[in-house]
């Protein structure tokens, strides 16, 4: 469809930099313009989660999400993975980051509560073992459905 190429080509841009730049450039606190770039990132990808419903974007929305998870996880550890959870409910919740505030607009709707987002977010950020790439695309296609009012936000238990 309409989009679906420019929308793919920036998700594996935002993968590839996750994925291979010095965790330096990446990592919380090191600099103003990179922590916001990567904050910036996070809230895309997890506004993308939310609000796509274009399925030819699943897997790019959670290898994106994924990336994001692992490289925390192996780089920075519990603290990497805690900003990162922090970041995924701030962008669902209150719209940081976004140029257009999200404001997780499923939230205001009623569609999910905010512990829908952290659980969402525990489930990208915090899970020890991470799900894998796959079952990270299960899980953006549950929350999205949630979120845009087509499915039960309590499906979202079963990624814990």
């Amino acid at each position: 469809g309409q989009g679906v190429e420019p929308a793919t080509s920036a998700l594996k841009l935002i993968e590839h930099v996750w994925s291979r730049a010095p965790w330096t450039d990446l990592r919380v606190g090191a600099s103003p313009v990179g922590e916001s770039l990567a904050t910036a990132c996070i809230a895309g990808g997890a506004a993308a989660a939310a609000e796509c419903a274009n399925p030819a974007l699943l897997e790019p929305i959670a290898l994106v999400l994924w990336s994001q998870s692992a490289r925390c996880a192996e780089e920075g550890g519990e603290g990497a993975s805690a900003w990162l959870f922090g970041a995924i409910v701030a962008a669902l919740t209150r719209g940081t980051a976004l140029s257009v505030p999200v404001e997780c607009s499923a939230i205001r709707r009623g569609a999910v509560a905010e512990s829908d987002v952290n659980a969402f977010a525990h489930a990208v950020a915090m899970r020890r073992p991470q799900h894998p790439a796959r079952r990270v695309a299960e899980l953006v296609d549950v929350f999205g459905r949630a979120c845009r009012g087509h499915g039960p936000a309590s499906a979202l238990e079963e990624f814990r």
